[in-house]
């Protein structure tokens, strides 16, 4: 388990190999009447549970409720939503005097701010003088030697909740030394993060297409191990696959293989996630024993009716099943299909982003849809969807046009990616035409200046005295003309 501290010290992170280690981040929002410089960045990239931290200069009650306003308008910017607010205490002015005035005034004003959960970083040297009684966790560093790692020699003598226990951590895509703290009290990581049981659960029925992309969101930040379909991290199974693919499973990968099975992490390749997800019997257990000492074992071979397939041998499969396909732009938006190219997988999972195994460096990713070379989608065997792209649930809004009347008002867009006009607002129907990526299309307007669109997000345009329907997700607006 992994809790660090960070600050604009650390510079430029890598929060795609980071978040794999990282269970949560304490963020240093502010110090004195000053953001610090990498907050807003750091919480918008980061996909870590965090909570927020100011270094406080106050040496009186005033300053030190000023500090508490600024800190908290600070760390909740933008929408930002810490899950705790914490008074770092250790500058010169905080003394045994004035100590016990400034953590008072400071945990009144959060609360007054709005603040739910606070807590006080404090040196064993100050513990006495500070108004404990008004936070809710402790936080105290001690470092001894400083070697990196947590020696108990040097444990704090005081109760505390969180040990801080190095400045000399590493963390996997942070360049710059790290703070690590651990838990040292009777608050689990649980109590921090608020992600209990109920809250590691996704919506909707198991196997239904939202469950499915639900639960590969959750799954963001696992490990890639390839050859692998959502099982736990175990030294049996490393030693299994590296057998079995020792082109893979390299001397230079061991660390990260370590530390993936001392964080009680789960994995899976790119069909993998897909092949695991049947296999498991949608993903039981497993989101809400990521990162715990638990035995899990529904995950069986060929359960479900999911064969063992390649990610290419997965597209065939389903084509033999039966399923629906085309080409990407074509595609639906309709969350737990899957796209692919020649040798890869994902999950399209709604809103234009897709959940991938992306490899051994960075695991389980959240991309966009439209920065990868996906040439297909395909609904999977197994997943009930239950989305409008039909022709009954999705009619055409609009067939023809009155060719003896000007057509007054369209709206000029741009081809993000080569795309296909189709003769109705899905896949289904036949292609009229094709446009190449980066040529203007023009989509019809109605009465009232808007886009005539279907509810599939498909897009009208002209096509002689016909209309001709393009996918929405494929085209932006040129901005400046109408």
């Amino acid at each position: 388990m992994y809790i660090a501290d960070i600050s604009h010290y650390q510079g430029t992170i890598d929060w795609n190999k980071a978040r794999k280690q990282l269970d949560l981040v304490i963020f240093r929002a502010s110090i004195d009447s000053r953001e610090d410089s990498k907050y807003a960045s750091y919480v918008k990239e980061c996909g870590v549970p965090f909570g927020a931290y100011h270094y406080v200069k106050a040496g009186n009650a005033i300053d030190a409720a000023a500090e508490a306003k600024f800190f908290y308008q600070t760390a909740t910017k933008n929408g930002a939503q810490p899950l705790f607010f914490c008074a770092d205490i250790e500058f010169e002015t905080q003394t045994s005097s004035t100590t016990k005035a400034i953590t008072t005034a400071f945990a009144n004003t959060l609360r007054e701010q709005g603040a739910k959960r606070i807590g006080l970083y404090i040196s064993q040297s100050r513990y006495k003088y500070a108004a404990r009684e008004l936070y809710d966790f402790i936080w105290i560093p001690r470092y001894g030697k400083n070697t990196g790692k947590a020696d108990e020699t040097y444990a704090p003598i005081y109760p505390c909740d969180l040990w801080q226990y190095t400045s000399m951590g590493h963390i996997d895509g942070i360049n710059a030394r790290v703070d690590l703290n651990k838990l040292y009290g009777d608050k689990d990581l649980s109590w921090f993060t608020g992600q209990t049981k109920e809250a590691a659960s996704v919506e909707g029925k198991p196997f239904s297409n939202t469950h499915f992309a639900n639960f590969c969101r959750a799954f963001v930040g696992q490990p890639y191990w390839y050859g692998t379909n959502l099982n736990r991290c175990t030294k049996a199974l490393w030693q299994q696959k590296s057998k079995q693919f020792p082109e893979h499973y390299t001397s230079d990968r061991n660390e990260q293989y370590k530390r993936d099975i001392l964080n009680y992490s789960f994995c899976a390749d790119c069909v993998g996630l897909i092949i695991g997800y049947s296999w498991s019997n949608a993903g039981e257990g497993i989101l809400e024993s990521i990162g715990k000492e638990v035995n899990l074992s529904t995950n069986k071979v060929g359960r479900n009716g999911m064969p063992s397939k390649s990610s290419n041998g997965l597209f065939e499969w389903a084509k033999q099943q039966g399923m629906e396909w085309g080409t990407i732009d074509t595609i639906p938006d309709v969350p737990g299909i899957a796209v692919r190219y020649d040798g890869h997988v994902g999950v399209y999972v709604g809103n234009g982003e897709v959940v991938e195994e992306s490899g051994f460096k960075v695991g389980c990713i959240l991309s966009q849809l439209k920065k990868k070379k996906w040439t297909h989608w395909y609904r999977i065997p197994g997943i009930k969807y239950n989305d409008k792209i039909t022709t009954e649930s999705a009619p055409i809004i609009v067939d023809s046009i009155d060719t003896t009347k000007e057509v007054v008002v369209k709206r000029t867009m741009i081809a993000i990616e080569d795309l296909n006009v189709r003769a109705g607002n899905s896949p289904i129907y036949p292609t009229i035409k094709s446009i190449p990526k980066g040529e203007q299309v023009e989509v019809l307007l109605d009465e009232n200046n808007n886009p005539i669109v279907a509810a599939n997000n498909w897009y009208a345009i002209q096509c002689g005295d016909k209309v001709g329907w393009i996918s929405g997700y494929l085209v932006k607006e040129k901005r400046g003309e109408c």
